[in-house]
């Protein structure tokens, strides 16, 4: 079988790196792969290494605009060429080429739902909106949603007929580290081995709410100086964070890393994860945090509350900053209600959202509809 999978661009972000792991558990399988990546704007060098050393062809078609018209042209010649059996699409721009590329050469597509809702607003973006919606009404094959609550969302948006499936984005399980590698990861943002570290994952964009987070925990900060934060990620609005983040007095408290590819030894060396999110889908960062066995203080946004029961983490309403401030204090108070959370989170994650597992849903979904029984 050789499958190709069609997205915007390969930069940092929760989709792609679903792709490095969809290549580790094909490769094991036989299965041939291609990425296609519309654009080249903010590559990520270490995804693409990622994949090229797992024997992906990776290509890209260097396209910035949906309305570019060689784009379908040119993705139709790369689909011709790579002889394909079945593409699937990640993100709206792909979603919509990728669907009317496959009705034009008969071959099935598969699109995925990442998020709840488009970011963006204004005329052009709700044009994509919409034309997205009608190639998944009338043209995917079938569609696949990464949470409960992208499917509930987008379900009265599609016709009744579409099969909209749910699988859910898988994690790796994280590695334990040793005490000196714990100890190395950490000296690289704090000083002393008593500063607990609160770490936060994602693309810097405004719907990530981290003016919230650095506002709460700077009031966090106020009564435990010992507390550190620490933000991977890069994005629009880093530069704004910044300075936001200087003028609350955190300079020396707060570490803006960047994009970062060993956010799992990041994770294993942190003392809690925290996403203020105003909106998500199912978060990968945060599954890759349980799965490292942290404690989890999360906003009520996508599928949270099917990951953070009482006994799993704490979860606050989106932009409540006090809510936010409370429950960072609480986990620092509490460190063997933390500790004992992260080990119920490790354990849960291991047994539900396993790569194997994953990688089976889509197998079947994909022999289903080669097969015609989509």
């Amino acid at each position: 079988m050789h499958v190709a999978h069609l997205l915007d661009a390969l930069e940092m972000g929760g989709a792609q790196k679903l792709l490095v792991l969809f290549a580790e558990e094909a490769r094991a399988r036989d299965i041939k792969v291609t990425i296609i990546s519309l654009s080249t704007k903010g590559t990520s060098e270490a995804i693409v290494s990622d994949l090229r050393a797992l024997g992906v062809r990776v290509e890209f078609l260097t396209v910035y605009k949906l309305y570019d018209p060689t784009a379908l042209p040119r993705l139709l010649s790369v689909l011709k060429k790579e002889k394909i059996d079945i593409l699937q699409t990640h993100l709206g721009h792909s979603n919509v080429l990728g669907v009317m590329a496959g009705a034009l050469i008969d071959i099935p597509v598969i699109a995925t739902l990442h998020s709840t809702h488009v970011r963006k607003t204004g005329r052009l973006f709700y044009l994509r909106f919409m034309l997205e919606i009608y190639c998944l009404r009338y043209s995917a094959s079938r569609v696949i949603a990464v949470g409960k609550k992208i499917e509930e969302v987008y379900r009265d948006k599609l016709t009744q007929k579409t099969v909209i499936d749910i699988v859910p984005n898988p994690v790796k399980p994280n590695p334990r580290v040793s005490d000196q590698v714990r100890k190395q990861v950490r000296e690289e943002f704090v000083d002393g081995e008593d500063a607990f570290v609160i770490l936060s994952v994602g693309r810097l964009t405004v719907e990530k709410g981290i003016n919230d987070l650095l506002l709460a925990f700077s009031q966090v900060h106020e009564k435990y100086s010992f507390s550190k934060l620490v933000i991977v990620g890069d994005g629009e609005i880093i530069n704004d964070l910044k300075s936001y983040s200087s003028s609350l007095g955190l300079l020396d408290s707060v570490h803006f890393t960047g994009a970062r590819n060993d956010v799992p030894r990041l994770m294993a060396a942190s003392d809690m994860y925290v996403s203020s999110s105003y909106r998500e889908g199912l978060s990968l960062a945060m599954l890759e945090a349980m799965a490292a066995g942290l404690p989890v203080l999360a906003t009520n946004v996508g599928d949270t509350e099917l990951l953070l029961t009482e006994d799993r983490g704490l979860m606050v309403l989106p932009h409540d900053v006090d809510a936010l401030r409370d429950g960072m204090m609480q986990l620092i108070e509490k460190p063997q209600q933390a500790k004992e959370m992260g080990m119920v989170s490790r354990d849960f994650v291991e047994k539900n959202y396993s790569p194997n597992i994953w990688m089976e849903k889509m197998l079947d979904i994909y022999l289903q509809v080669i097969n015609g029984k989509g």
